[in-house]
């Protein structure tokens, strides 16, 4: 999976005469399923500065009080394409405003918002710890939000591990004015905390922070089947013989299947169809087995080979129906690291079976599954790099040996 990214925003601030309302322009390139947000800042010294009025958002909450005497009032939607050019956003009263009109892409349209966190509300201070909100997957946007009672709260700072300032702004200058910044973090590759950011304003007055975290979009996946044997075939099969092993295991077809009923394991090896310009998460290997006999189990276990090396799964104990296993590697075994579409390319994949004597193990179904997203290609090759066809894809690099006009 991606980190969401901040594409654009627009912002806007008060103009006399003051009123209970903004009107934001969109910000432009909104793409269908961007997520837009508002981030709305005010200096009302009420309880509760934002309602869910605004007609077709949704309302992620109001943060701040009386005490902070400014509140933080946070708006979502997913871009569908029904947007106007501007979007009046209501408070709960007239006051000095800031707020920013904001597209997010590559996000899980579903459920964008990750996690919401609790505000940091104080009086009289020039500094504030937001804390920091737990993610439950990989790869969220952290976005942390600071309003300040008094536009000479601006400039401001942000700190804290990977956290960065995105952007301020003040409505006048003024200590009966309103400020506010926001800011972001990746957590690239991992979930858990965000961690503590501390907010800096160039005075003290009412203070007020809190942390979100954005989802990214669910990965894709892509089946791949058995296209060709691979280095081995040991097994005995009903059906296709071998080389042609594969055949009876590339599609869902429990009437042919291998099959071994040996006490120690025999496998086959299978190849799959290339696969090019994207990055993948992890791959899994799903298989179909059934101990062939009456009552008992059998044996089985997933197996691929890769740089020439074979990593076994966990064994499993078939029952005397058809039953579905999987086994996940995240990384290739063989590196400890991220699979390459050059791996994925001269990957083999198969089971291992064994039964007792004459009564086999079966397997009538094996294939991969791909997590991934797909890459852009945005480079070439050049020079002695290219080949002689030029409208190829370089399996290394995914990207197109030869830039255009070819």
């Amino acid at each position: 999976m991606a980190v969401p990214a901040i594409e654009l925003y627009t912002k806007q601030w008060d103009t006399d005469p003051l009123t209970n309302y903004l009107t934001l322009e969109k910000p432009a390139g909104v793409q269908i399923d961007e997520l837009l947000l508002l981030i709305c800042i005010n200096d009302d010294s009420v309880p509760t500065g934002f309602k869910d009025k605004t007609v077709g958002w949704n309302f992620i909450g109001d943060f701040g009080d009386t005490v902070s005497d400014s509140h933080i009032g946070l708006f979502w939607k997913i871009a569908d394409g029904t947007e106007g050019a501007t979007q009046d956003v209501f408070a709960e009263s007239i006051c000095n405003w800031v707020a920013w009109y904001v597209r997010i892409s590559g996000v899980n349209v579903s459920t964008p918002i990750n996690a919401v966190g609790v505000p940091t509300i104080l009086d009289k201070k020039v500094t504030i710890d937001v804390s920091g909100v737990i993610t439950d997957v990989n790869d969220c946007l952290a976005l942390c939000f600071g309003c300040f009672d008094g536009g000479d709260g601006y400039p401001f700072t942000i700190s804290g591990t990977g956290w960065n300032k995105e952007d301020e702004c003040q409505s006048a200058p003024s200590p009966v004015d309103a400020s506010g910044v926001w800011g972001y973090k990746q957590m690239s590759g991992s979930q858990g905390a965000t961690g503590t950011v501390t907010i800096g304003a160039s005075n003290s007055d009412g203070f007020a922070g809190v942390q979100i975290a954005i989802a990214p979009a669910p990965p894709s996946i892509m089946l791949l089947r058995p296209s060709a044997p691979g280095d081995e075939c040991n097994t005995l099969e009903l059906g296709f013989p071998c080389p042609y092993h594969y055949k009876n295991v590339n599609e869902l077809n429990d009437a042919i299947y291998i099959r071994w009923g040996g006490v120690s394991y025999a496998r086959d090896f299978y190849r799959f169809p290339n696969v090019k310009n994207i990055a993948i998460s992890k791959i899994t290997v799903y298989f179909r087995c059934q101990y062939i006999y009456a009552s008992g189990t059998g044996w089985a276990k997933p197996v691929i080979k890769t740089h020439s090396t074979v990593f076994e799964g966990e064994e499993v104990n078939p029952p005397v129906t058809w039953t579905d296993y999987s086994k996940e590697w995240v990384n290739n075994p063989f590196t400890s690291l991220p699979w390459t579409v050059k791996e994925i390319c001269n990957l083999q994949a198969s089971v291992a079976l064994h039964g007792v004597g004459v009564y086999a193990t079966g397997c009538s179904e094996i294939y991969l599954e791909l997590e991934y997203t797909p890459l852009e290609i945005t480079k070439y090759l050049t020079g002695n790099d290219c080949p002689s066809y030029p409208h190829a894809i370089d399996v290394d690099s995914g990207k197109l040996p030869c830039p255009p006009p070819y």
